[in-house]
């Protein structure tokens, strides 16, 4: 089979499937003749070819050929060999045309957000990243593509068709079941849901596998981390806003305790188009918060005026704006206490909520990410698989992909999937 995804385009991004290549493909496949016994195919014979409906079968080069077929299954090709020597022979074979059609939805976790298909350069140059989609912060680095490579490079005799969908910013409610402008909204359109824009495209496709990243926006990730830098014990402080009456503890607990109702959700829209459970891959989420040894960052996170400069110099941003303003006069941590707080009282409970809704709706579970993750954490040094805040800033401009998987991070995730 001709290889399908991971190829590399003129723009230097991997090609993403145009909406007529997913739902209509049209599936080659490598054929050589080879005679049997000692004489060698050669150039000069001549070859034709007995093929089923519309299958195409044409020269490429020598005794090579390639064969186009409408849609997957078993073909029977018959090959007729004539050459000007007199010598002539006929053979057959079966070719089973097998093209995986995977699909990545959810989050920045599974867009690849922090890890851009071409950084920007160091600075002070100011080229932008660039992103197999901007408005979502979506790269071919992502664990969710990096599997369906894996999948496509593993065996010659299959291809893969890989759709992906999922967006940096987006929940089970916007995003998945709900329209969602992106983590970029300006760069184009308002998106639509992610589950059933996969139906439309597919258009009666049978889907192979859906892999899946979603939950922590539902909990509201960004703004937590945000809130616990700019903050000291920001579990304990007023949230969203330091005048509201509730913490940032009591409103991470009330929407974990909400998650159960919003995967049930999901379950009910990936059985209303089709999709059997049994072929859907829920991802649980790393574990960021540690260092090289396994202990708690101390701190997480750290920002002072001096760290800032040279970003605030040359980078417009309203979160920078807000860092470089709380910063004047005192340094601000993400600490230790704020870490550890971060993964028991939420990333832990995120990820038993994941399990807990994998195993009551028959999901595949992608598990042992946060344990893959356990030493590799943020303040891991050169060991870390994690984006740091100033190399955020460095590598794409904003905050968006602090706390994310590196490339690297996200090929050790996709070997779990």
């Amino acid at each position: 089979m001709q290889r399908r995804f991971g190829v590399r385009g003129d723009n230097g991004l991997i090609a993403s499937p145009t909406p007529e290549e997913i739902a209509s493909p049209s599936l080659r496949v490598d054929l050589v003749v080879r005679p049997k016994g000692s004489r060698p195919c050669r150039a000069s014979d001549a070859i034709s070819w007995v093929a089923p409906g519309t299958t195409r079968v044409e020269r490429t080069t020598g005794c090579r050929f390639v064969a186009s077929f409408p849609k997957e299954g078993s073909y029977r090709l018959i090959a007729s060999l004539r050459g000007k020597d007199g010598w002539s022979g006929r053979g057959d074979v079966e070719v089973l045309v097998q093209d995986w059609l995977v699909f990545g939805l959810g989050d920045s976790n599974g867009s690849g957000e922090g890890a851009p298909d071409i950084p920007s350069p160091p600075l002070p140059a100011l080229d932008p990243p660039r992103w197999q989609s901007l408005q979502c912060d979506r790269s071919a680095y992502s664990y969710q593509a990096q599997t369906a490579r894996s999948i496509e490079n593993a065996d010659p005799k299959t291809s893969v068709t890989f759709a992906h969908f999922a967006c940096s910013g987006a929940s089970i409610e916007k995003g998945l079941l709900g329209a969602y402008g992106g983590i970029n909204p300006k760069a184009g359109p308002a998106l639509g849901p992610q589950v059933f824009k996969m139906q439309r495209l597919a258009e009666g496709r049978e889907i192979d596998a859906v892999v899946i990243s979603i939950g922590v926006n539902d909990l509201g990730f960004a703004a937590l981390v945000e809130h616990c830098i700019l903050y000291p014990s920001c579990y304990e402080r007023g949230f969203p806003k330091l005048t509201s009456p509730t913490t940032l503890d009591g409103v991470m607990q009330a929407r974990l305790n909400r998650l159960p109702e919003l995967y049930d959700s999901l379950s009910r829209a990936l059985k209303q188009v089709g999709v059997p459970a049994s072929r859907v891959y829920l991802t649980e989420y790393f574990d960021s918060t540690r260092d090289g040894n396994g202990n708690f960052c101390d701190p997480l996170i750290e920002v002072t005026t001096t760290s800032l400069m040279p970003f605030t110099a040359l980078i417009a941003h309203p979160f920078l704006r807000a860092l470089a303003a709380a910063a004047t006069s005192v340094t601000l941590h993400f600490d230790r206490a704020e870490a550890q707080w971060a993964h028991d009282r939420v990333l832990a409970r995120l990820n038993q909520q994941v399990r807990a809704a994998a195993s009551k709706h028959g999901f595949g579970l992608v598990t042992g990410v946060a344990d893959a993750f356990r030493k590799r954490g943020y303040c891991a040094g050169d060991g870390a698989w994690v984006v740091g805040l100033f190399e955020s800033f460095e590598r794409q401009h904003d905050h968006n992909g602090t706390l994310h998987a590196n490339p690297r991070g996200n090929t050790e995730t996709a070997k779990l999937a």
